[in-house]
Order: structure tokens, then C-alpha cells, then sequence
């Protein structure tokens, strides 16, 4: 009775490993390289905003991190 199962499972292990596996190819996405327009000028860069302040009433508020936990 051993041998039986012993042979049935080796059967089993030899069929089961015999099947081919079907692989998924994923497609690479295809790169278009654009040059760049010659007729295209760079043009001129805008103004800069005005800076604004932190905090409320033109007061600046300093953050400061939270204390970490001590090391055990």
C-alpha cells in the first residue's frame, strides 16, 4: 500500500510539472521622440507674484516640530 501512494505521488508530481505554463507578454509602449519646433521662439518670462506673509495680521507664526518619542 506504500508504494502505491509513494509511485501515485511521484505520477502526480511528474504530470502535474509536464504542463507548459502559457506566458502573458505585456507590449512595451512604443516612444515617440518630437524634436523640437524651430519656428517656435522661447518668448519672454513673466513678473514674479507679490510675496505674501505667514501667520495673521502680517505677523510671521514659527512652526515647530513635534517632540519624538524617546529611544527605548
Amino acid at each position: 500500500m506504500r508504494y502505491i501512494l509513494l509511485i501515485l505521488a511521484v505520477f502526480a508530481t511528474l504530470s502535474l510539472t509536464a504542463c507548459e505554463r502559457k506566458t502573458v507578454a505585456t507590449p512595451t509602449p512604443e516612444t515617440v521622440v518630437v524634436p523640437p519646433d524651430p519656428a517656435a521662439s522661447a518668448g519672454t518670462t513673466g513678473t514674479s507674484g507679490a510675496t505674501g506673509t505667514i501667520g495673521g495680521q502680517g505677523t510671521a507664526t514659527e512652526m515647530t516640530p513635534p517632540a519624538s518619542a524617546p529611544a527605548n
